[in-house]
């Protein structure tokens, strides 16, 4: 075929698209075809003018403004369209590179399109602080989008570096998946020149880490710098050696600044050999990558590699086999410690939306559920629980490791659906059994939404109809909300069951003020087109959700082994691990979770499990509607764990309900 691959810059040369376009050219005139290029970038006139009708003082939002901006795009698109009419009699087919100009003057000549990102990706980056969506307005962001789609929908077909950027086609811009395809990345280099033997091997070598990345900060160069000073500490005599950046100057000890290399010109192919020769391990914690030849390019040299956790960085790392992936640092460097002394997991509810709203504190808005997630992936590594449970009883380290847990079904977790599958997000769902078989409310769901629309007057007399005493309004601490009174009396009175005598009471308040809460527990036939994701496991929560400290023997042993009979009969793998109801358990809780198979039980003790080493009752964090993210990632690092674990206060059982507690 005849081919003609338009790009920004010559593609036939290794500067253009990180020396992919080149690469690709000779590849395809390796397979027979004749390829032809043609060069797109501005110059001259139309650079000017480009420049001075996007012109920022912030010198970043000019470049991208220069860079993404419609008079760009349509000057870009003009020089294609001579690209084009030069070869027209003699095309059968166009490749372009990316999507910041589109191939005017084509007629019916079929064109493809080469990607290492799109403007979605750079809006997912944003939150690091170094994608072209940082310094855009929100109207500005979406003229881009605009004309990207319509470079898109009117491609034959899509190829992307990446499998994660094939995802974000189809899901983020709806694009179908026939039409997109992952082709992936080799080095752009002669693979041919690379030595068999490295200076690496030699008995006096330190060891070195080297770093390969023009643009220091957005491939987190920084954040090595700040990292490598605390190795030194340990490893005095240990090297960084760093490539890319022309005129960085670092003065810390051990630290090389090799400069810009260029791998074209015979001194540069030297320098970058002896640079990769001498490493023993590659790292490069990018804040935003496209793609990343570089680790392509590290493990060619035979180096292992640590990279983030994000983008397509883990489609070449496979941890523990090829190196190691880390979560991205936030903005400004190693600011926040990361968790590194203890695994944790995490505790949700329900999720609040339009159309399932709910007063219950315990249930937070997508928007805040995505975040809480997004800042525990900052801090370490998302696994499913059994993994982490599993770990932690082997005697192993979960040094990093972070699960995710959701109590008691909710149905509107439905709501973040969409978001826990196209972000693969491992999350467990515990299950409180005879609730599912109907989809039935809560109590306390139904209690907290009346509450906020009934007068307090009204309200008394319904508390007095139910039964609640004096001693509880008294005896509870005020800071704790009205309805703490109520809800101990519950916990206390009725074990947390909602006793059938009183349901006549609240149904007639409810039909009073015309309110039904719409929080409720999934039904088992949801619950499996929920779990059907892949990420998504189920564990027990006990039959009725009591507190089981204050049932018989009896009741206790039949309220966890018949909720695992019930979920067994349902999901086959359901995990025998019990989400205690309430948070609340003593010594003979746990004795009965064994007894009937548990081989964990998760706790409300908001820590880590730092200090929980050969126990199987493993604290979680509650997240609840008023906490926040950064507060979350300061939880996590475990560094306020000290002063509460020494305190003589401190109890592994919580205190039972009653009038006063």
């Amino acid at each position: 075929m005849n081919i003609l691959i338009l790009c920004e810059g010559d593609a036939e040369s290794w500067d253009s698209w990180s020396g992919i376009a080149r690469s690709l050219v000779e590849h395809l005139r390796a397979a027979g075809h004749t390829v032809m290029s043609g060069d797109v970038d501005l110059d001259g006139v139309d650079r000017w003018l480009a420049a001075a009708l996007t012109f920022a003082t912030d010198r970043r939002r000019w470049g991208t403004r220069f860079h993404l901006s419609n008079l760009p795009f349509q000057l870009r698109s003009r020089r294609a369209a001579q690209r084009i009419a030069a070869h027209r009699d003699r095309l059968d087919v166009i490749v372009q590179v990316g999507a910041t100009f589109q191939p005017l003057g084509r007629g019916t000549t079929p064109y493809f399109l080469c990607c290492d990102s799109n403007i979605r990706m750079a809006e997912h980056g944003a939150p690091w602080g170094y994608s072209d969506a940082v310094t855009l307005t929100r109207a500005e962001l979406a003229r881009v989008r605009e004309r990207e789609l319509s470079v898109y929908r009117n491609a034959a077909g899509i190829f992307t570096l990446s499998e994660r950027l094939r995802r974000s086609f189809v899901e983020d811009l709806g694009l179908s998946p026939r039409r997109v395809h992952a082709m992936l990345a080799g080095p752009n280099l002669d693979v041919t020149r690379i030595p068999t033997t490295f200076p690496r091997g030699a008995a006096d070598h330190a060891p070195t880490i080297l770093f390969v990345g023009r643009q220091f900060h957005r491939k987190g160069g920084d954040v090595l710098i700040e990292a490598f000073t605390r190795v030194r500490e340990r490893i005095p005599d240990a090297r960084l050696l760093i490539a890319g950046p022309a005129s960085l100057v670092v003065r810390e000890p051990g630290i090389t600044v090799l400069g810009d290399l260029n791998k074209n010109e015979p001194a540069g192919w030297a320098a970058m050999v002896d640079a990769y020769g001498s490493a023993d391990v590659f790292c490069l914690p990018t804040r935003f990558e496209p793609f990343g030849i570089a680790f392509i390019e590290a493990m060619y040299f035979g180096l292992p590699c640590i990279g983030t956790n994000a983008w397509a960085v883990p489609e070449m790392i496979t941890d523990a086999e090829t190196g190691f992936t880390v979560p991205i640092a936030p903005p400004g460097g190693l600011s926040m410690p990361s968790l590194r002394s203890a695994g944790a997991i995490l505790c949700f509810h329900g999720v609040t939306s339009p159309a399932t709203p709910g007063q219950n504190q315990a249930h937070v808005t997508l928007p805040a559920f995505q975040a809480f997630i997004e800042s525990a992936r900052q801090m370490g590594q998302l696994v499913p629980l059994r993994e982490l449970v599993r770990r932690h009883l082997a005697g192993r380290s979960t040094a990093g490791l972070i699960a995710l847990t959701a109590d008691d079904a909710y149905a509107s977790l439905g709501e973040a659906s969409e978001y826990l599958t196209r972000e693969a997000i491992p999350l467990t769902v515990f299950v409180v059994a005879r609730q599912a078989g109907v989809g039935a409310r809560y109590w306390w769901d139904r209690v907290d939404d009346l509450f906020a629309r009934v007068p307090n007057e009204r309200w008394r007399q319904f508390e007095d109809a139910c039964g609640l005493t004096e001693s509880y309004r008294r005896g509870q601490p005020a800071r704790y909300g009205p309805l703490r009174p109520f809800r101990q009396w519950m916990l206390a009175t009725h074990q947390g069951r909602w006793p059938a005598a009183l349901e006549p009471e609240l149904l007639r308040l409810e039909r009073e003020f015309g309110n039904q809460t719409a929080q409720r527990s999934m039904t088992f036939a949801e619950l499996a087109r929920f779990a059907a994701h892949g990420s998504i496991d189920v564990g027990v929560h006990s039959l009725s959700h009591p507190v089981l400290p204050l049932l018989s023997d009896q009741e206790l042993s039949c309220e966890i082994s018949a909720a695992f009979h019930m979920l067994r009969e349902h999901f086959t793998d359901a995990m025998p691990i019990l989400a205690l109801p309430f948070g609340l358990f003593d010594r003979r809780t746990l004795e009965a979770a064994r007894a009937a198979g548990m081989i964990a039980s998760l706790t409300l003790a908001s820590t880590t499990l730092k200090r929980y080493g050969g126990r199987d009752d493993l604290p979680r964090f509650c997240l609840c509607r008023q906490d926040r993210a950064t507060k979350l990632r300061a939880r996590l690092t475990g560094l306020f764990e000290f002063t509460r674990w020494w305190d003589p206060a401190a109890r592994r059982y919580p205190s039972l309900p009653s009038a006063t507690t």
